[in-house]
């Protein structure tokens, strides 16, 4: 039996090879807390000279949570402009286009047997 990482990590190829080749994989735009971690982790790391991304990732946590919403605000709002970026360069791309359909892992944006809708 395989490790969760390791069947993430399949289920994560399997996606990716089974788009079409003319379309290529497209990443969802960041949302706040993802443009904050990118920002801090390479702070907290040399702060705190923890290895491993999942120590980081934590404090990294930690620290959103007690941020006040003014401070949060910043990382919302660009987030907001990442996201309104990403739908001019890409229009007709949706969320549904990255994920897998449960049942016989096809892309579910291919899956004709439990997808359709």
């Amino acid at each position: 039996m395989c490790s969760y990482s390791v069947f993430y990590s399949c289920r994560k190829r399997k996606c990716r090879a089974q788009q079409d080749e003319d379309r290529p994989y497209v990443k969802k735009p960041p949302n706040a807390f993802m443009l904050y971690l990118k920002e801090q982790r390479p702070k907290v790391t040399a702060e705190l000279n923890i290895p491993g991304s999942a120590a980081v990732n934590a404090v990294v946590g930690q620290r959103w949570k007690s941020l006040s919403n003014d401070q949060k605000a910043r990382y919302f709002d660009q987030a907001e402009t990442e996201r309104r970026n990403h739908a001019k360069e890409h229009p007709a791309w949706s969320t549904k286009e990255n994920y897998v359909c449960p049942k016989c892992q096809h892309a579910v944006h291919t899956c004709v047997h439990h997808c359709t809708e």
